[in-house]
């Protein structure tokens, strides 16, 4: 959980509320992903999910870290947490 995270990777975007499930994916707000939407010749998505502001303080504050989380409709194996 990171409630205030900047991603470096990405040109130092805000990602409030992260909730990170998978190594480096999150649930996290993304203006850019928002304004923009899936872009195939930017990457499209990396992993994350793209969630609002508001919906991401409610996870953030209300899902205990270590909650198990499943994504469905991916294509890739399980991730066995390291």
């Amino acid at each position: 959980k990171v409630k205030d995270e900047i991603s470096y990777l990405y040109g130092n975007v805000p990602m409030p509320y992260s909730m990170y499930f998978s190594g480096g994916e999150a649930f996290h707000y993304s203006a850019d992903f928002a304004r923009v939407g899936w872009n195939s010749s930017r990457g499209g998505s990396h992993g994350c999910i793209n969630i609002s502001t508001e919906n991401g303080q409610w996870v953030y504050d209300t899902i205990p870290q270590g909650t198990p989380i499943v994504v469905r409709g991916t294509v890739g194996g399980q991730y066995d947490g390291n």
